[in-house]
């Protein structure tokens, strides 16, 4: 039960981490195409 609860805790920080890469690499994606909208026009 200990043993589980602990991988459910890492497994968690994982998705966590992951989740806010995922997120800067968003933001990363979307300030590039705001970027580009601005030397298009």
């Amino acid at each position: 039960m200990k043993k589980h609860h602990v991988e459910t805790l890492i497994s968690e920080q994982d998705v966590r981490s992951r989740i806010s890469e995922l997120g800067q690499e968003i933001t990363c994606f979307y300030q590039h195409k705001i970027l580009i909208r601005h030397w298009l026009l």
